[in-house]
Parts: structure tokens; sequence; C-alpha cells
């Protein structure tokens, strides 16, 4: 259709960027190799348009340069949107798996222990402390100006 379009309008007038588009979604869609062939086939219809469009060049030379430029720069715009459209895809794979891994990590420093000053693990002073001083530390615990992990444990002052 874009073809008859052309032919229509003559060879004095380009419709170069309406042949760009259908290159640069088949490449986008589908990847760099049928961008190519996209890019081939834009390429031949081009160059048919301009022919039964009545173009005239002093020398055949001439038309076949044009096409191959034409032809050039479909390539590379295929290329281009295929490798955009990769490097999402892959950017996209890239931070679901880092926010698996964040999640992953919060749920083992959620398990163990650290200290939030030097990061080391410790044992919480409730684990350490024998009953009778435990039921002491809880009610001093107001008091205490030692750190806490926010989960009511306080830390040693070894840190």
């Amino acid at each position: 259709m874009l073809g008859w379009v052309d032919r229509a309008t003559g060879y004095e007038l380009g419709l170069f960027a309406f042949y760009t588009a259908p290159v640069g979604v088949v490449a986008w869609n589908l990847g760099r190799g049928p961008g190519i062939i996209a890019a081939f086939i834009a390429s031949v219809i081009w160059y048919m348009a301009d022919r039964y469009a009545g173009d005239r060049y002093t020398a055949p030379f001439y038309g076949y340069w044009n096409t191959a430029m034409h032809f050039t720069t479909f390539i590379i715009n295929a290329v281009t949107f295929a490798k955009i459209k990769s490097s999402l895809d892959q950017r996209h794979e890239l931070e679901r798996a880092l926010k698996e891994s964040r999640e992953q990590l919060k749920q083992v420093a959620n398990a163990a222990h650290l200290c939030p000053q030097c990061h080391r693990p410790y044992v919480p002073q409730a684990l350490r402390a024998k009953p009778e001083e435990s039921l002491a530390a809880r009610t001093s615990e107001a008091v205490s100006v030692a750190p806490s992990d926010g989960r009511g444990n306080q830390f040693s002052r070894i840190c």
C-alpha cells in the first residue's frame, strides 16, 4: 500500500519516514533478523515505486546507489530498534531479579540478629540473660540507653 501511495505521489516527494516506521515496528516486536528482512523489503518497494513513478537518473548507478543508501539506513534503524528493545527487556529482567534478591536479603536480615552500628552478629540480651535477670532487664528497658534493634532486643555495649 505504501509503495502504491509513493508511486502515486511521484519520485520527487519522498516518503522515507513512512518506510522506516514499519521496519522499526518489525524489529521492535520480532527482533533484528526480521527487522533486516523488513528493511530489504522496504528498500525493494521504495525502488520499485520510484521506478514506476518515472524517476530519471543520468545513469542507472544512481538509482541503485540511492536504494543502497535507503537499505543501509533501514538496516541501521532495524538494528537500533532491536538493540533498544533487547536492552530494555534485559533491564526489566535485572530489575526483577534485584527486587527478588532484596526481598530475600531482607528476610535473611530479619532472621539474623545484626547490630545496626557495626553490622556484626550478636546474641540479643534477652537470650543471654538468665530468667531472673531477664525480668530485671525488661523492667529497666525503658530507662536503659543501650541501642535496640526495634524488636525489643537490646545490644551489648561491646560494639
